[in-house]
């Protein structure tokens, strides 16, 4: 993988490189850890919420799912896809 430091997960989700993509949800978290802290908690719809704030203090709010589906949180009931 080419060198590629994580800043701010909002803006950078769409050049994160494609093979990070294809990593099973717990490999991309874990890499996600070099970069920032990485907090996880159960939602009703019985995913999981993600929050990554990144050393900058910058912070994402996301949904990763276990088949690679990503959706970030941009308010109050509204989420946008990411990845597909």
């Amino acid at each position: 993988m080419r060198p590629f430091i994580l800043l701010d997960f909002y803006s950078q989700a769409d050049c994160i490189p494609p093979e990070v993509r294809t990593w099973p949800r717990h490999r991309v978290l874990n890499w996600m850890r070099q970069f920032g802290e990485v907090r996880e908690w159960p939602l009703p719809s019985g995913e999981t919420a993600v929050q990554f704030r990144a050393l900058t203090g910058l912070t994402t709010t996301f949904v990763l799912t276990e088949d690679g589906k990503l959706s970030i949180h941009l308010g109050e009931h509204t989420m946008l896809a990411v990845w597909n």
